[in-house]
């Protein structure tokens, strides 16, 4: 019974790892990204500024507008990603205290 429940404590711990490697690689992939859409704003914003400086303004608005809208929407998924991860950390929590309850009941 005690082997069953470490067995199941140990199949529980290991998909929480595999849960955390997954978020932060999915966290790691929207910062990334992030730094993409970053570096092709930037450098948008050199040609436009080269092209015609008269628009310079308008055109810093723009991208300044575009990138806090993006970076808004990143954040959001990555507070999406953890808020899921806590849910699943939880999750895991109650269903190893069950398995617990059971096996010292069943004892």
């Amino acid at each position: 019974m005690v082997q069953r429940v470490e067995q199941e404590t140990g199949k529980l711990s290991q998909e929480i790892s595999t849960l955390r490697a997954e978020t932060q690689q999915e966290i790691e992939l929207v910062n990334s990204k992030f730094d993409t859409v970053r570096e092709c704003v930037n450098e948008k914003l050199k040609v436009h500024m080269e092209e015609n400086r008269l628009e310079r303004g308008k055109l810093c608005k723009e991208i300044e507008d575009k990138t806090k809208e993006m970076s808004l929407k990143l954040e959001e998924h990555k507070t999406e990603l953890e808020k899921n991860l806590s849910a699943v950390r939880k999750e895991m929590a109650s269903v190893k205290q069950g398995v617990t309850e059971k096996t010292i009941n069943t004892l």
